[in-house]
């Protein structure tokens, strides 16, 4: 896969994670960040890598702090 649509399938599923976390699941929205770290880390795609990383932590931690 050329590196062009490794960078928009990261930077897209960084998105669908921020959705998920919005929407209160942050499981998926977790699962959706492991895959955008990994694809920005490939691609060399650093900002949206540093929001992939963000995203997770507070998918973590609202995974914490949930009553349920």
């Amino acid at each position: 896969m050329i590196k062009a649509k490794k960078r928009r399938l990261g930077r897209a599923q960084k998105i669908i994670g921020d959705y998920c976390l919005l929407a209160g699941s942050p499981a998926d929205a977790n699962a959706h960040y492991a895959t955008a770290i990994e694809l920005a880390r490939l691609t060399g795609d650093v900002f949206w890598h540093a929001g992939a990383l963000e995203g997770s932590v507070c998918a973590l931690v609202v995974s914490i702090c949930m009553p349920y």
